[in-house]
């Protein structure tokens, strides 16, 4: 694995953080059976542009990924990829946003989530498309010419956890003993 002493995951992690997806409307979704679902904005806007990128992680990363669960543009010239591997190691890989160079790959802690990772998850191509089931739609990935490159699996039964009032347990008061004088 190579390594950036200079910035390092950390550094590279609080990057992604903090270029999320554009705001620009993402075109529609469309499950397998074609219907279309409402438009929703995620790191795959940007496939077609991070693509010589992804796939130079993809290749550098030695066996065969399930996936790519996020990638990013790190400034002008860097794309950010992390990596599902087979047996559910991930791997953040930055490599030049044209593909001609890998500047890092590095193994991801189990616990380290980037915001909007799984949202969608990238399957390259050519490949069976993914299952798909009551949680999870499936949808065609298209380069920037229009070519199948794969397939984006969303999650749309994924809910956030519960917080405030409702996640909170009410505990019964307890009255004081009475002693019996007033």
């Amino acid at each position: 694995m190579r390594r950036v002493a200079a910035v390092g995951m950390a550094g590279l992690a609080l990057v992604a953080a903090c270029t999320g997806p554009q705001e620009a409307a993402a075109p529609p979704r469309a499950t397998t059976a074609g219907s279309a679902l409402e438009p929703r904005p995620d790191w795959s806007m940007e496939l077609p542009a991070l693509l010589p990128g992804i796939k130079t992680c993809l290749a550098e990363s030695g066996q065969p990924a399930v996936g790519v669960t996020k990638a990013w543009a790190i400034g002008d010239k860097l794309a950010g990829v992390r990596i599902l591997k087979p047996g559910g190691e991930r791997l953040d890989c930055v490599a030049e946003l044209d593909g001609s160079d890998i500047l890092l790959t590095e193994r991801v802690w189990t616990v380290s989530q980037l915001p909007g990772e799984h949202e969608p998850l990238f399957t390259p191509g050519p490949t069976k498309a993914p299952s798909s089931n009551n949680c999870t739609t499936v949808s065609v990935a298209r380069d920037a010419v229009g070519r199948d490159i794969g397939w984006l699996s969303y999650d749309v039964c994924r809910q956030p956890r519960p917080t405030g009032p409702s996640a909170q347990v009410d505990v019964p008061r307890r009255e004081a003993p009475h002693d019996g004088s007033s």
